[in-house]
């Protein structure tokens, strides 16, 4: 089970852009009424099995001149947009035919295309960004309201009745089974569910529970005013299957506050049927989390900022202790990496940091990957450590900086 930070509830994320970026789908967030189910957002995926392989993307984006502008290689762009109408096409099937009570204000993501990797751009590197975000668009499209408007505990049965109305109204019954098995209509705990924070603001308590058996990391926040056994959540289901007893609240209250700083959080998503403790509402560092990988240097629960400051201390300690020697060759070594050159099989050491369960997880690239992976990011999202000669690689030190130029390819 994945344990939840103390957080105040005013820091954890709620608000989206006017027009959502992928990239706002992927951390944990307060509920919201718009967008009730990206808690189902898969955090891992691979892009794998038959429907998301063409998704997959080689290290150099395959791009094409036409006309002085550069466009998506036109036989993936043509895959990409059969796959977005497709699910369009069953998803509004779906819609139609199941009822559920939803939120008046639901709001649908825009689609993958809307992000342009149909169209061309005066640039590869603005090519590039548009497909990217397209791609990353897949996964919040199909986790909008149509995709869970039918009854989500069906889907774990064999048979499921959304199943049988896709075949009854055409559909090929193989690609039914390939939708079922990937992450779009799987449940399985092989994908990661970003997971939600549930919050006395929520227009959608009715579905809480079947999310929970759904396989979605669920967290309900139980704030002491109005008091627990007063007025919290009045009227819905979750006062009656998840209120905890005056007694449990007050324990996990004494609890937090008893809690030293270095000690591990021990609220989790809560199991079904059972009611969890309430999700404190307040600050403090968690140290859990995945295993660290091994020769990452990273301890576990510890977020990339936190490795970071770690690390700093580590190179004041090294750097009092050097020979004049030694910090000539520190510098010279910072240096020839000012320009980012390539590692290759000799160079420096890469590491990169991934999400992993919530969680930012640094491990070592290995040497014949080094090259590719480093292209990946932009020169904002590395960092060298002269010092242990290695660089380290991570989306989240700039979230917002484009594709590297270089990172594409001609068709």
């Amino acid at each position: 089970m994945t344990s939840l930070p103390y957080t105040p509830l005013d820091q954890i994320p709620y608000e989206f852009n006017d027009h959502p970026l992928p990239s706002e789908t992927k951390t944990i967030r307060l509920s919201h009424n718009q967008y009730p189910f990206l808690g189902f957002v898969v955090g891992n995926v691979q892009w794998e099995g038959t429907l998301l392989e063409r998704l997959r993307l080689p290290p150099c984006i395959p791009l094409e001149q036409e006309h002085g502008q550069w466009r998506f290689n036109k036989g993936l762009a043509c895959r990409w947009n059969r796959l977005e109408m497709g699910l369009k096409g069953i998803l509004q099937a779906l819609g139609d035919h199941f009822e559920l009570l939803l939120p008046s204000e639901i709001r649908a993501f825009r689609g993958p295309e809307s992000h342009g990797y149909m169209k061309p751009r005066p640039t590869a590197k603005a090519m590039v960004t548009a497909i990217l975000r397209s791609r990353d668009m897949f996964l919040p499209a199909w986790h909008t309201a149509r995709t869970l408007s039918l009854s989500v505990q069906r889907f774990t049965r064999p048979r499921t009745p959304w199943m049988r109305h896709l075949v009854d109204i055409g559909i090929d019954p193989q690609w039914v089974q390939y939708l079922k098995n990937s992450p779009v209509g799987s449940f399985s705990e092989e994908y990661k569910r970003v997971g939600v924070v549930v919050h006395q603001l929520c227009h959608f308590p009715e579905q809480i529970p079947a999310f929970v058996e759904a396989g979605m990391p669920v967290w309900i926040y139980f704030s002491g005013t109005p008091a627990p056994n007063k007025l919290c959540y009045s009227g819905t289901i979750l006062r009656k299957l998840y209120l905890p007893t005056p007694l449990e609240y007050r324990q996990a209250t004494t609890a937090y506050h008893n809690i030293p700083d270095e000690a591990p959080h021990s609220p989790s998503p809560i199991p079904s049927p059972a009611p969890p403790g309430p999700a404190s509402p307040a600050a403090g560092p968690h140290h859990d989390g995945p295993e660290p990988h091994a020769q990452s240097g990273q301890r576990r629960g510890e977020t990339w900022p936190e490795f970071f400051a770690r690390q700093e201390q580590s190179q004041r300690a090294q750097e009092a202790k050097e020979t004049p020697e030694e910090r000539q060759q520190r510098l010279q070594r910072a240096e020839a990496q000012n320009n980012h050159p390539l590692p290759g099989r000799k160079g420096p050491l890469c590491f990169i940091w991934e999400e992993e369960d919530g969680f930012w997880m640094r491990h070592r690239v290995a040497r014949l990957q080094a090259n590719d992976r480093f292209l990946e990011h932009a020169k904002t999202q590395r960092r060298y450590n002269a010092f242990n000669k290695e660089w380290d690689l991570c989306e989240d030190f700039d979230p917002k900086a484009d594709p590297p130029e270089d990172h594409y390819g001609r068709a």
